[in-house]
């Protein structure tokens, strides 16, 4: 039964290679496919590692939002020899991963010491980066540059470098907005607009700052206790008696 994980992610992972196949050997496929199947890649791969190290809900929500992306990528990409079985992979792994079947697998109670979701969602945007720039079709070059920049944001980040930090407020905004307007249209550029906004947001949040700050140590009051009260090696540690006078 240890098995069923690893033959579920299985199964996503074919879907995802299905997905990628349909969309780079579609007639037409472009430079916004390579991106798109770049974008589903690794977000696919980060979300399926996650689940089978952790088993934590956030990754289970990352395998199905990348599986529906790769449904939505899809439905805009023209049909091919790899279309059909594209979708139906997709369906069977997004009803594994949404519906029964992982459930006794995900850890439902949080750890210690949970992340907030600020932290896990900002590199999963930034990763997200390609697929929103070939999708609303954003000029090949602007969107190379942009998803070169939150990639390497995105792992500076998950490496709890400031530098990541301070790329995600403010280069990866810069060249997000420049890619908007190599947008087709102007909904596309609004859309762009939405999206750099969202994780400009995330980046600015101060569980951001947070993670990438050095952590200080607590500092407590010193509390005065009667002498009575200590136990008898404190008291024979510290030179006095049981009424609080030196030996």
């Amino acid at each position: 039964m240890q098995q069923i994980p690893v033959l579920i992610s299985t199964i996503v992972g074919a879907a995802m290679v299905a997905f990628l196949g349909a969309i780079l050997l579609a007639p037409g496929a472009d430079g916004s496919a390579t991106l798109v199947a770049l974008a589903l890649a690794w977000e696919g791969a980060v979300a399926m590692v996650g689940f089978l190290v952790t088993h934590g809900i956030w990754s289970r929500r990352a395998m199905a939002a990348t599986l529906t992306a790769g449904i939505v990528a899809l439905a805009v990409t023209d049909q091919s020899p790899w279309w059909w079985g594209a979708i139906a992979l997709g369906a069977v792994g997004l009803y594994m991963v949404v519906g029964p079947p992982f459930d006794r697998w995900t850890r439902r109670l949080a750890p210690p010491a949970p992340l907030p979701y600020q932290v896990i969602v900002l590199p999963l945007a930034l990763l997200a980066a390609p697929y929103v720039a070939g999708l609303l079709g954003v000029e090949i070059v602007a969107g190379v540059a942009w998803t070169a920049v939150a990639a390497t944001t995105a792992w500076a980040f998950s490496r709890a470098w400031l530098a990541g930090l301070w790329s995600a407020r403010l280069v990866v905004p810069v060249i997000g907005a420049f890619a908007s307007f190599q947008a087709s249209s102007l909904w596309q550029t609004v859309a762009v607009i939405a999206v750099v906004a969202a994780t400009t947001w995330l980046a600015w949040s101060k569980p951001a700052l947070l993670v990438v700050s050095p952590l200080e140590p607590i500092r407590g009051q010193v509390k005065p206790v009667f002498a009575a009260l200590a136990p008898k090696d404190v008291r024979r540690a510290a030179g006095v008696d049981r009424d609080g006078r030196r030996l």
